[in-house]
């Protein structure tokens, strides 16, 4: 840059010489390099002061807020089977998929969770999620922005040092990771997996269908 080797890399006066100096009220006054300084000072704070924008700028990343999923609470599962002209609900087993509405005549009747949260909060812009299948009283609604998309779980498994990934069951909780540390197999947090995918920390990970293990869906 031409113009900092002009500020700070230019030799002084050669041996011999020496600067026009004149003496005015007891000060000297360099007549040659009056001006030169006063450039230097005029370089110097131009430097301070883009050296202050730059730390003071807000960052453009800090500044962006990823769309996330918001908790908008439990199920009243009863209210949602009376809506629909039902007695009353009940479970028939322990799974979060064993809840049942139950007829006029006794009989058990199936019913999508889904539905029940679009009901309860009153937006088709909602999910249900659990983090326990196991768990028949896990159930909860989030408001949401869209799907996001599904998963690669190999490649996210690639990713973190692992050779491949591997299902071994029949269920969306058996995926796993292989050849890790000491050749060592790890489950996958899909919530980690759909973070990783989407670069988005606030997503969650859902199945769409517990007996479907490719069903994983991310959603913001």
């Amino acid at each position: 840059m031409q113009l900092m080797e002009d500020v700070f890399c230019r030799p002084g006066p050669q041996a011999g010489l020496r600067p026009s100096l004149s003496f005015q009220k007891g000060n000297f006054i360099m007549r040659g390099n009056k001006a030169r300084l006063s450039f230097l000072a005029l370089v110097l704070a131009c430097c301070l002061a883009m050296a202050l924008s730059f730390t003071t700028a807000p960052s453009a990343h800090a500044a962006t807020h990823s769309p996330q999923t918001s908790l908008l609470g439990g199920l009243d599962l009863k209210g949602y089977c009376q809506s629909l002209g039902y007695l009353s609900v009940k479970t028939v087993g322990t799974t979060y998929y064993d809840w049942r509405c139950i007829d006029r005549n006794g009989n058990n009747v199936q019913f999508a969770m889904r539905a029940a949260c679009q009901w309860q909060y009153h937006t088709l812009n909602v999910i249900d999620h659990t983090d326990d299948f196991y768990t028949a009283t896990g159930g909860k609604c989030f408001g949401t922005n869209g799907l996001l998309g599904g998963i690669n779980a190999r490649a996210y498994c690639q990713a973190h040092g692992y050779a491949d990934v591997k299902l071994n069951g029949n269920t969306a909780y058996d995926w796993v990771c292989l050849g890790g540390l000491f050749n060592l197999n790890a489950s996958i947090n899909m919530k980690d997996a759909c973070s990783w995918m989407y670069s988005n920390g606030n997503v969650l990970a859902r199945f769409a269908d517990f007996y479907t293990p490719t069903s994983w869906q991310c959603w913001a």
